[in-house]
């Protein structure tokens, strides 16, 4: 039992870990060229870099555990 839920959640962990740090990368470089933009496009982008760092690591998670 133990097993099958510490497989998953190492998974999960480890490909949280570097996933995050790239997608943080991204709008950090977008948000240098996007000093002059509307804050608001600076917020879409910040937005939309969360919801990636946290749906993104969950596509790693078996849709089923046995």
């Amino acid at each position: 039992m133990v097993d099958a839920i510490s497989g998953p959640l190492l998974t999960y962990l480890v490909n949280a870990a570097w996933q995050i740090s790239v997608i943080v990368i991204v709008p950090v470089l977008c948000s240098i060229f996007l000093r002059r933009a509307p804050p608001q496009h600076r917020h879409v982008l910040w937005v939309s870099a969360l919801l990636l760092s946290t749906l993104l690591p969950l596509s790693s998670l078996p849709s089923r555990v046995s």
